[in-house]
């Protein structure tokens, strides 16, 4: 069943899928997803289903009420994480099949970014308009595939080393990497090379042996020699317009596309109505603010978003420490980082949208699971 969702999930996305049977395909997905909630309540131990209960009941008491004031979907969004965390908890994988798991979603979803770019722009070419529908709906998929596949190059542990042979990966993040810089999913780009950064930065070690530090010596020397005979040109401008095209990059105002002037409305506005924010006041912003800080401050005031605040900070909190803890066993951990970055940028995530996220809150349930965070 939990197979079959996945497939659902990554079939979903598919263009003439999501073009004329999204919404049936949503409804499959709602049902499979309710059936393993109710078989994974039932296999639970008991003291953590009473668990799991008081916190869902917080979650309902806390978010129905801001729900139906400020006609958003608060419980949705935290309700769906909530319950594909509990799918997760009471499902348990041996390595074996959680790396199959690993290596279906990653070669599915590369079909998948593949499909789609020569679907709605011919193949791999940077447009002047955003061309590709959803793209922040399918960009963190894709961001997920190749975060998956580096790691399981550069890390070893949870498993990630061995769910796919290390040269195959090598040629799916390359093809995910260039998929990615077609959506122009700007704020996935920004964070898979932040988490990229940290990982190769992370393998690195002083005591090498000669062997590697032979490799990266080589590895630096062809990077130098092609740039230096202009070979990698057409790559740089490839990726410099995926990020720039139609913007003006000594601008902050462009470059955010017109995000720097709501962000400072939106902080000015949580500082003058810091209780309830447009719950008792229209905020009369020219748009939504896409930080997921600024975006609850202003829908229900700085105090009554202070959990939602808290449980942000907490998760980065988390995931950093379990990163720098648990380094070559942290594989769900980057994932959650990597959304976690977006957010900065995107107000839904990490919690949504919930077909893009399920992915991540699956593997970071299975990581409570093996690390014995849920006793």
């Amino acid at each position: 069943m939990f197979i079959l969702l996945i497939i659902l999930i990554i079939l979903q996305q598919f263009p003439i899928v999501f073009e004329s049977y999204y919404d049936e395909i949503r409804l499959l997905i709602y049902f499979l997803f309710s059936l393993l909630i109710i078989y994974n309540l039932a296999t639970l131990k008991k003291a953590l289903q009473y668990k799991l209960f008081f916190m869902f009941l917080i979650v309902v008491v806390y978010s129905i009420p801001l729900s139906i004031i400020s006609h958003n979907n608060l419980l949705l969004d935290l309700g769906i994480p909530f319950f594909v965390v509990l799918i997760s908890l009471g499902t348990r994988f041996n390595d074996e099949e959680l790396k199959r798991i690993l290596a279906f979603y990653v070669i599915g979803v590369t079909i998948m970014g593949l499909v789609i770019v020569f679907y709605y722009v011919n193949g791999f070419l940077i447009t002047s308009t955003y061309d590709i529908p959803a793209k922040n709906q399918r960009g963190p998929m894709i961001g997920y595939a190749t975060l998956l596949s580096i790691i399981s190059i550069f890390k070893g542990k949870f498993p990630a080393t061995g769910f796919l042979n290390k040269y195959f990966n090598l040629v799916l993040l390359s093809i995910n990497f260039l998929v990615i810089l077609t959506f122009r999913n700007r704020a996935s780009i920004l964070a898979l090379a932040l988490c990229i950064f940290l990982i190769l930065l992370s393998t690195i070690e002083y005591k090498q042996s000669i062997d590697k530090w032979f490799i990266i010596f080589f590895v630096l020397s062809i990077f130098i020699i092609l740039t230096t005979f202009g070979l990698l040109d057409n790559l740089y401008i490839f990726i410099w317009d995926s990020i720039t095209l139609n913007y003006a990059i000594i601008n902050l105002e462009s470059i955010s596309a017109g995000r720097m002037d709501t962000y400072i409305e939106a902080l000015r506005f949580s500082f003058q109505q810091p209780v309830a924010g447009e719950i008792i006041s229209n905020s009369g912003l020219i748009g939504i603010p896409h930080n997921y800080i600024l975006y609850n401050w202003v829908n229900y005031g700085i105090l009554l978003s202070l959990p939602l605040t808290i449980f942000y900070l907490y998760l980065w909190h988390f995931s950093i420490r379990n990163i720098i803890k648990n380094i070559k066993n942290s594989l769900p951990v980057w994932l959650l980082l990597f959304s976690l970055i977006v957010s900065i940028f995107e107000y839904t995530y990490p919690y949504g949208p919930g077909v893009s996220q399920l992915f991540m809150w699956f593997l970071l349930g299975q990581f409570l699971v093996r690390n014995k965070h849920y006793n």
